[in-house]
């Protein structure tokens, strides 16, 4: 059973938020770019031009006021606890489906369903458009 957390509360927001600041806009766009960003900041970055950074940026008015903004939902919503957050979307009997187990689970697709079909397009219109529960 999980325990509510602020930082679980908070998720990914607040990393977003220091992403965006310290990422450079043309390596937003691409992945790789993102990642080469990334490592020399690892190989070459310093605190201080990773402080300066953020405060470029705001980065600390950003993430203060998307606190705000989270805690003051979290005071309208009519719950007390995480339990109780959780309870609120719970039906009463509700159930968990379980088939197999470890072994079944890592030991992949393949053996319930079979080998992918290595003609992709013939096995997309095949499922998608050919096959019983198409429409």
């Amino acid at each position: 059973q999980q325990v509510w957390s602020i930082g679980e509360f908070l998720g990914s927001d607040l990393g977003d938020i220091v992403a965006q600041a310290i990422t450079p806009p043309v390596a937003q766009k691409d992945p790789l770019l993102e990642l080469a960003f990334a490592r020399a900041v690892g190989q070459k970055g310093t605190v201080k031009a990773i402080k300066h950074l953020l405060e470029q940026q705001d980065v600390l008015t950003k993430i203060a006021t998307k606190i705000l903004e989270s805690t003051a939902k979290l005071c309208a919503n009519k719950v007390a606890t995480g339990q109780a957050m959780h309870d609120k979307f719970a039906m009463e009997g509700a159930f968990e489906f379980c088939f197999g187990g470890k072994p079944d689970y890592f030991g992949g697709l393949e053996p319930r369903i079979g080998p992918p079909c290595a003609r992709v397009l013939c096995a997309m219109v095949k499922e998608h458009c050919d096959s019983i529960d198409s429409e």
